[in-house]
């Protein structure tokens, strides 16, 4: 069980996580999300996005090693949908790439997201979404993926 003090330290920290299943398609959604979001990825993108909310294509490196090209976009606090600093990147899918970026984020400061750490921080600590407004969300994603299902 968790204290109070234990959920504040999880809150403030930076998350990371594939928001794609790993090895199901050609590409992969990386989330990095939290205070430090953008001082990581300046650790391992090149060039680091110049504009928010528009997709710049950069080379994923950790150290020398380049690791993948990628699009890549920034999301800047308190505009983005958990009202943290987010940084999206596009990968190439599979295995072996998401894996990499992801442990390559997580050695410059990142934490691997636990299960339930997104709905952590959105709602009442940002002031953003409510719960119903959150789950009007989810079922309406919900539906348009069994729309989609259905045509494919």
């Amino acid at each position: 069980m968790t204290t109070a003090v234990e959920n504040v330290v999880q809150l403030a920290d930076t998350i990371v996580a594939a928001a794609t299943p790993n090895g199901r398609g050609a590409l992969a959604l990386i989330r990095l999300s939290g205070p430090e979001a953008f001082s990581i990825a300046e650790k391992h993108l090149r060039p680091l996005p110049s504009q928010p909310r528009v997709a710049q294509l950069c080379t994923v490196h950790d150290g020398d090693e380049v690791l993948d090209q990628a699009l890549v976009t920034l999301f800047p606090a308190p505009n983005s949908f958990t009202g943290d600093d987010t940084v999206e990147l596009s990968t190439h899918g599979g295995y072996l790439v998401p894996s990499s970026v992801v442990a390559a984020l997580i050695s410059s400061g990142a934490r691997q997201a636990l299960p339930g750490d997104r709905k952590k921080t959105m709602g009442p600590c940002h002031g953003r979404k409510s719960i119903k407004l959150r789950q009007r969300l989810v079922n309406l994603s919900r539906r348009f993926l069994l729309r989609r299902q259905r045509v494919s």
